[in-house]
């Protein structure tokens, strides 16, 4: 079976990992499924053992005519020999869709349009976001039936507003969001809530599939030289490691290595953007400032780097951390952040009792909670369980108020923003207090879904980031029970 931790493979009865040295704690449905894979792997190999005689007899008797053939023949053969092989794919995409395609510096033109549709072995990586293991985890970890089904419907919402660019537009008239700067960041969020619910377009052949695969290729042809993805306009490093995500996590569900190159190449940007503090700013450019907010989407870039195996090396004078050094400065700042005694995190400084702050802490707080589980920090630890137990709060737990159902969206509570690190936080947790959260971030979600399939736009990222983010953090949010170990 593979190590929930770093995906290494272990044997089944081990309990620590001997790659990465952490606990090995997994369902025991998902062990089951690993023992069912491991079965089929050994008869295959049994199978294909047992044929090699026989092929091995084929070849020689096609090497002998081909000889032969030759060898009577008095005029060269102008048409090569029909020699059996894999017939080649058909274009994952349409031809036409390149033309409306940014140019890829350094990359072929056609990136993406004849992939092979079978996904190497590497890419079970993420496996168990496919079912039957995805089923599984659903279910043991208090999902339903409906969240199962409004996800699909989100996503089915999603992929009909797509662009033929591949993008997902923040500003168009479906959307209504008001950052344009952030199509890169929006397209990114869409195509992780697609790869979360399993989808890739090298293993399916369904719209949700091929709207990934767009999406990907989107990203892409977005990258710029220095490895940024996105353009130098905006708060450009949400975008940046919203794309560096679901380029790890597209390759590793893939494992196609014309991923590889541009995933590490994002990596190794954010890695070289990281402050001295350990977290992130809005811009690459050279700085000190930096907050929870987009340093939270850094760390789940380099999260996903981990699971897909990403760790870019350095090329020859280049200074920066590696990820795993990344990771551990970025723990450091978010205790930088947070107060020892209230155990609450502020947004870009440590909240002190008492003093005016422009961002309540409960929200930095919850995104705080979410770094450290992505981190690798114990939930068993006190910071863990005093800012989980800040969430549990009856106040603070997901609700959607009366008032939001209508008149002006309201801008003073990120709703979205905060059920989703809230979420990602709390399903490490598992037991009574993930089952308290699970349920109401559920109901209040299934409760909100919009008759297309969207999420209204509440908060003011809400309005930034328009429909295309409302629906996608809800997706993401729902599909916390599944999308992850």
């Amino acid at each position: 079976m593979k190590c929930p931790h770093c995906a290494s493979e272990i044997p089944i009865h081990q309990q620590y990992c001997s790659f990465c040295g952490k606990k090995v704690e997994v369902d025991f449905s998902v062990i089951a499924a690993s023992v069912h894979v491991d079965e089929a792997d050994a008869r295959a190999r049994r199978i294909a053992q047992s044929l090699q005689p026989a092929i091995a007899f084929v070849i020689f008797l096609n090497v002998a005519a081909f000889v032969f053939a030759a060898y009577i023949s008095a005029t060269p053969r102008v048409e090569p020999l029909p020699v059996p092989g894999v017939v080649p794919p058909s274009p994952t995409f349409p031809q036409e869709l390149a033309a409306h395609m940014p140019p890829v510096p350094g990359s072929p033109e056609k990136l993406l349009l004849e992939l092979p549709r079978t996904p190497p072995r590497s890419a079970e990586r993420l496996g168990f976001r496919r079912d039957p293991v995805r089923s599984q985890l659903h279910a043991a970890r208090g999902g339903s039936q409906e969240a199962l089904a409004a996800i699909r419907k989100g996503l089915e919402c999603l992929a009909s507003k797509q662009e033929r660019s591949g993008a997902w537009a923040v500003g168009s008239s479906w959307s209504g969001g008001r950052a344009s700067w952030g199509d890169v960041g929006a397209t990114g969020l869409a195509v992780l809530a697609l790869l979360g619910d399993g989808h890739v377009w090298t293993s399916e052949q369904g719209a949700l599939a091929q709207a990934a695969g767009r999406g990907v290729r989107f990203l892409v042809a977005s990258q710029h030289a220095s490895g940024r993805v996105g353009p130098d306009a905006g708060h450009y490093m949400y975008n940046h490691g919203i794309a560096a995500a679901a380029l790890c996590e597209a390759y590793a569900m893939t494992g196609l290595e014309l991923l590889r190159e541009p995933a590490e190449k994002a990596i190794a940007f954010l890695l070289a953007a990281q402050r001295p503090s350990g977290g992130w700013d809005y811009f690459a450019k050279e700085g000190t400032r930096a907050d929870v907010s987009v340093t939270a989407w850094q760390v789940a870039a380099l999260f996903s780097a981990a699971l897909a195996g990403i760790d870019p090396p350095l090329a020859e004078g280049e200074k920066r951390p590696s990820r795993d050094e990344g990771l551990r400065a970025a723990g450091a700042f978010l205790d930088s952040l947070t107060h020892p005694g209230t155990f609450e995190t502020g947004y870009d400084r440590r909240p002190e009792p008492g003093a005016k702050i422009a961002h309540p802490p409960l929200g930095p707080t919850a995104i705080a909670l979410a770094c450290r589980g992505a981190i690798g920090q114990e939930p068993s630890s006190l910071v863990y369980r005093s800012q989980a137990n800040i969430l549990l709060r009856p106040e603070n737990l997901p609700q959607w108020k009366k008032e939001w159902g209508s008149g002006p969206a309201p801008t003073e509570f990120n709703a979205y923003y905060y059920w989703y690190h809230g979420t990602m936080a709390m399903r490490l947790l598992g037991g009574e207090r993930w089952r308290t959260w699970n349920e109401a971030v559920t109901k209040t979600l299934l409760g909100a879904q919009e008759q297309d399939g969207s999420w209204p736009r509440i908060g003011q990222w809400a309005l930034d980031g328009g429909r295309v983010y409302t629906t996608a953090m809800a997706i993401l949010t729902l599909e916390a029970t599944y999308r992850y170990p």
